[in-house]
């Protein structure tokens, strides 16, 4: 054999052709669905450029960083738990919730409710008395999707072709052989 259209007659070549091609769009498939889900912009809570301003007599602000506690290898990862009112209340100068309730295992039943109560008013004013000012930041850009995807599918695409030229080196001889035989290199009788 010396020539692809030797190769198409062969059933084996015919299926390694349909594998290859159906191997090609799926790695292509996944390069773009990868891409995307990695790449993909999106928009998230600024924590340095987001504020807590106290109202109500008390002017200050703080960045919401600054009441987050991390959690784990900060140089790894960094994961924020939520901010905790309490303490934006003692940073503001309010009174605490500890101030203006007792504990439910300190009162009699009849003094629940009431209790509860004070527990809400305490929610409210806290509410009252601060500002959140969020900010958000968008995190990747669609040119850069697009770039990265277009260039997977350009590496992907060379991988394949490597491949398939390495295959005609093997049973052909050749990285690029002919497709057909020549009508002079055939024997006369």
């Amino acid at each position: 054999m010396k020539t692809i259209s030797e190769l198409n007659e062969l059933w084996w070549y015919r299926l390694l052709k349909v594998v290859y091609l159906v191997s090609l769009l799926i790695v292509i498939g996944a390069l773009v669905l990868i891409q995307y889900d990695e790449m993909r912009p999106y928009t998230k809570l600024d924590f340095v450029a987001s504020k807590v301003r106290c109202l109500g007599g008390n002017f200050k602000s703080a960045t919401y960083i600054d009441f987050m506690v991390s959690v784990g290898n900060v140089s790894d990862n960094l994961r924020y738990k939520s901010l905790d009112p309490a303490d934006i209340a003692e940073f503001c100068d309010l009174p605490t919730q500890s101030e203006k309730y007792t504990p439910l295992s300190e009162l009699g039943w009849e003094q629940v409710n009431e209790n509860a109560k004070k527990v809400e008013t305490w929610r409210l004013l806290t509410r009252k008395s601060i500002q959140y000012e969020e900010s958000y930041e968008t995190v990747g850009s669609w040119a850069t999707l697009v770039l990265f995807t277009f260039l997977s599918i350009v590496i992907a695409l060379f991988c394949f072709e490597s491949l398939r030229r390495a295959f005609y080196y093997i049973t052909l001889g050749s990285i690029k052989p002919p497709k057909k035989k020549h009508e002079s290199d055939t024997i006369l009788p």
